[in-house]
């Protein structure tokens, strides 16, 4: 199961205005940023987050994370 997590907080889901960043280091990313109404992300396995990537001029890339990945958290919505 996997779900896409483009939505922020203070964003909502326009691209343009996204304030999550990723930044590299050495073997991969370091993603800094918050996600929300991302269907399925308590039950997915991968995510595939977005975000603006300083290595490649502040571009949207897509970022594929793992259920247990260091630093990643997911959280149930009660009463969505």
């Amino acid at each position: 199961m996997g779900c896409f997590g483009l939505t922020e907080p203070d964003a909502g889901s326009d691209p343009a205005s996204m304030k999550t960043r990723a930044k590299a280091v050495d073997g991969g990313y370091r993603l800094n940023g918050a996600k929300m109404w991302i269907t399925n992300s308590p039950i997915a396995d991968l995510c595939v987050v977005w975000a603006k990537s300083d290595a490649h001029g502040g571009k949207i890339k897509g970022f594929v994370l793992e259920r247990g990945m260091e630093g990643f958290q997911r959280r149930k919505l009660k009463g969505k």
